[in-house]
């Protein structure tokens, strides 16, 4: 037990240390922001909120260009977290087939409500809403199950984000230098990976499908997606699809792995092999699942993230196999058919809500599509 606690500690120390050193390399003068600083990151229009825990309370920072507040008492912590562990064992009977389909749609709706429902006043007139999560709450989908999302001007322009200094740091000039942008002049190169077991059968038909949406796409499926070959293609993708079985491993988080053929491959060699600016969909299971240590959130999507990826959309839960592959094939279809406009944080988050509302108006269940989240930094 020793011997385990102290290679966690360990891991997380590397891990910590090989966050702070690709971040200094994108931008060298990485340090704590003041609120002005970061105010003066965030586009016109954008607001960010930071939930947090507040004595017995869940309150928040609602931070704009010209304003900052605090929001106290959102909600107790007590009814948050009752909220949250009955959602999770909805989601896991629904998962499974156990239960009432609509169960984990009803209690999302009203985590979310408790949760945000007290500040929507507030993001009604916001064009971009960034929302940094804490505690379990990493965990739910609170964007995708609002109900008062809908009639707001930012209702397709919402997404996560680990804190305001990562957000603010997309948007420093020294990152703007570094990072590769998919522009109209430069169409985005795909990369779909896709290896199928019993877990996951439908992966490798997933990953021809996501290939086929784009003009210039490469994939590895089956036995030609090896560790090797997909690390080998990694530095050279704008946009990367990983369809199959993920393991997420809670002792050590940068240990967190993807499936490939004969092998995997984990956060940490993930982290090492994408260029900035990749845009990264982790179509397995519970792949967007992360771990705290102190007050970062450890797993595949912090690990891109801090490499420099410049969104990552993954999956909070497990995902349906059939399921997973009709809506991730809608994803990209819609992404290929924005990309010639340029694919920004909000152009994401679009693409994710208009396919998530296009599965909520075809009657399927919320557990099947909500779980799917966006990550990143600033609009």
């Amino acid at each position: 037990t020793r011997v385990r606690a102290r290679l966690r500690q360990l891991e997380h120390q590397q891990a910590h240390r090989a966050i702070i050193t690709q971040s200094s390399a994108l931008n060298p003068a990485v340090e704590p922001m003041s609120i002005e600083a970061l105010q003066a990151c965030l586009a016109p229009g954008a607001v960010y909120v930071s939930l947090f825990l507040d004595g017995d309370d869940l309150s928040c920072v609602i931070l704009t260009p010209g304003d900052v507040v605090i929001h106290r008492r959102l909600t107790t912590n007590a009814h948050w977290q009752t909220l949250t562990r009955r959602l999770d064992l909805a989601l896991a009977r629904a998962c499974a087939g156990l239960d009432d389909r609509q169960q984990a749609r009803t209690l999302a709706t009203e985590l979310s409500t408790a949760v945000l429902g007290p500040i929507a006043q507030r993001l009604h007139t916001a064009l971009h809403v960034m929302l940094a999560p804490c505690g379990d709450l990493h965990a739910a989908p609170l964007l995708a199950a609002w109900s008062d999302r809908a009639s707001m001007p930012a209702a397709g322009s919402m997404w996560y984000v680990p804190s305001a200094t990562f957000a603010a740091m997309r948007n420093t000039r020294h990152w703007a230098s570094t990072t590769s942008h998919i522009t109209p002049a430069a169409p985005p190169r795909v990369l779909s990976i896709g290896v199928a077991d019993s877990i996951a059968p439908q992966a490798e038909t997933e990953a021809r499908s996501v290939a086929d949406c784009w003009e210039h796409a490469s994939l590895l499926a089956g036995a030609d997606a090896s560790p090797a070959a997909a690390l080998a293609a990694l530095p050279r993708a704008d946009v990367v699809h990983f369809a199959g079985h993920a393991l997420f491993d809670a002792e050590f988080p940068m240990s967190s792995r993807i499936m490939c053929s004969g092998g995997w491959i984990t956060a940490r060699q993930l982290a090492g092999a994408i260029k900035p600016g990749t845009i990264i969909v982790l179509a397995g299971c519970s792949t967007a699942r992360a771990v705290r240590f102190g007050e970062e959130q450890q797993g595949l999507v912090r690990a891109v993230l801090g490499a420099g990826a410049r969104a990552v959309i993954a999956a909070q839960w497990p995902l349906h196999d059939d399921t997973s592959s009709g809506i991730v094939h809608a994803l990209h279809s819609h992404l290929a058919r924005i990309a010639p406009a340029g694919l920004n944080m909000s152009a994401l988050a679009n693409a994710l809500a208009n396919v998530q509302t296009q599965a909520t108006d075809a009657g399927r269940p919320f557990h099947q599509f909500a779980g799917l989240t966006l990550h990143g930094g600033a609009a």
